[in-house]
């Protein structure tokens, strides 16, 4: 039976800080970050090493640059674009888009850089609190009885679960959270309240950047985080960035759709800083092979399991 593999971007709050130096003894890492710096207009590696790398506008650019940078080693070096397929958790499905061929590098660097501007700029004095342990008619209930706008954004898990809204609501959420025994809650550290009809206005000057993208032909299959489903082709990936920040994440229901599918021939690799999602996998689905690139140990599993199955010459 032939394996897919199946790459996972991740998004804001996966990086850290020298995240980039870990990896920089790969020519095509310092590649990577000088051409996103070009268009960042200012130097990565060099924010990298700095707390700059938490600042939600500058957090962006750092995990776009290095899951595309991990991206390209791991293509070179193993041959990873036979039997792919492409996912991103919210800011990674951008990654996605750029990996899988549907944007330019460059394209997608001058891209998340005008985002990153304009969402700084129109925060709409938002934010989002990640809640585990709950079932997710309980946390909706929760939002219900809170004054302001609370939304549930995203789905991660059967009991973990990402709520966008108000900063002011979201305060008195996790004060409500806290009360609950074996409930756990995380502010995110994001500048404003993603996936929801906050970002309205944003979404609409947004939509003309995306506009000026050329987006190019590729036959890469991408998992929409929307629909939880399988899109081809560069028109169906533009709609979806359009729509990507106002629409709900369905995480989990994309790692199950995909699992079965592909009746568990499945090897999922989360591509870029952090193991988030690579512990959210295994908590939705343990029996499933899972790796992460978060460092060089990372990589040298990574490395024996392509030798063991005959992906990579010793």
């Amino acid at each position: 039976m032939c394996l897919k593999y199946i790459l996972m971007f991740p998004g804001q709050g996966s990086q850290r800080k020298r995240m980039f130096d870990d990896f920089r003894v790969f020519p095509d890492f310092e590649k990577i970050y000088v051409e996103s710096s070009r268009a960042a207009k200012k130097d990565l590696m060099h924010l990298s090493r700095t707390n700059s790398v938490f600042d939600p506008q500058i957090a962006q650019q750092e995990i776009l640059t290095q899951s595309l940078a991990m991206f390209n080693y791991l293509t070179t070096t193993y041959n990873l674009k036979e039997n792919c397929e492409f996912m991103g958790h919210s800011l990674g499905e951008i990654s996605a888009m750029a990996a899988s061929g549907y944007i330019r590098f460059d394209q997608i660097f001058t891209f998340i850089t005008q985002r990153a501007a304009i969402l700084s700029k129109n925060n709409m004095n938002g934010g989002m609190l990640v809640v585990s342990g709950i079932s997710e008619r309980a946390l909706f209930n929760m939002c219900s009885n809170i004054p302001g706008y609370l939304e549930i954004v995203i789905r991660n898990s059967e009991t973990q679960f990402v709520v966008s809204g108000q900063a002011d609501s979201i305060r008195i959420l996790k004060k409500n959270v806290r009360e609950l025994k074996r409930v756990k809650s995380k502010i995110l550290p994001v500048s404003t309240a993603f996936h929801c009809h906050l970002q309205d206005k944003n979404n609409e000057i947004l939509e003309e950047k995306i506009n000026a993208i050329s987006f190019q032909n590729s036959e890469a299959t991408l998992i929409s985080n929307i629909h939880a489903s399988e899109i081809i082709g560069k028109q169906a990936i533009k709609q979806e960035l359009i729509q990507q920040l106002v629409s709900k994440v369905n995480w989990y229901q994309s790692i199950k759709k995909i699992y079965a599918k592909e009746n568990r021939a499945v090897v999922f690799i989360e591509v870029g800083p952090g193991n988030v999602l690579s512990k959210l996998l295994k908590d939705i689905l343990p029996e499933a092979t899972v790796f992460s690139t978060n460092s060089i140990n990372d990589l040298k599993k990574l490395e024996q399991y392509f030798i063991n199955h005959n992906k990579l010459e010793v």
